[in-house]
């Protein structure tokens, strides 16, 4: 058993090289479509880029399976922060990360964050409502009910100085 210990070592690290020399490669291939040279991809650079067949079969090379290399792109954009354009290494990142298919810890991942969302986006609401609440309590002479309903909508309902239900 000790033996196999220096072969997934090397394998592990020639992995890891070759992720680094794949990145390297797409970086130079993509940096010519910066042609405004601020680092950044815009739509439209991208779309120039991916206008000539010769980056989509150098794309296919690497394994990245993009049928619509424009969604992919704005799926990236949109989980950048950036206004004015894709960071370069944010997209070869997004390239690398899109190679293969899914593990079942890239799936449990997905899930977990979607599930922080959503536990995140319940207590916000939650907190919008008590807040709302207080605010209508605060009117003095036009008090209004709140009631949630099943559909997740928020309902006012005009009332004079009636007290707020609870939620």
């Amino acid at each position: 058993m000790k033996c196999a210990q220096p072969d997934l070592e090397t394998q592990a690290l020639a992995e890891m090289r070759e992720y680094v020399d794949k990145g390297d490669e797409l970086h130079s291939l993509l940096s010519s479509a910066d042609t405004d040279r601020n680092g950044k991809l815009s739509v439209e650079e991208f779309r120039q880029k991916l206008s000539q067949p010769k980056v989509l079969a150098q794309l296919a090379a690497f394994g990245l399976n993009v049928k619509d290399a424009q969604m992919f792109f704005e799926l990236l954009l949109a989980e950048s922060s950036e206004q004015d354009g894709l960071p370069l290494d944010h997209f070869v990142d997004g390239c690398l990360r899109m190679r293969g298919s899914a593990t079942s810890i890239d799936l449990q991942l997905l899930h977990f964050r979607v599930a922080v969302m959503a536990k995140d986006n319940f207590e916000f609401n939650t907190s919008c409502l008590r807040q709302l609440e207080q605010i209508v309590n605060s009117v003095p002479f036009h008090r209004q009910e709140i009631s949630y309903d099943t559909s997740s909508t928020l309902q006012l309902h005009k009332e004079v100085d009636k007290p707020i239900a609870s939620l």
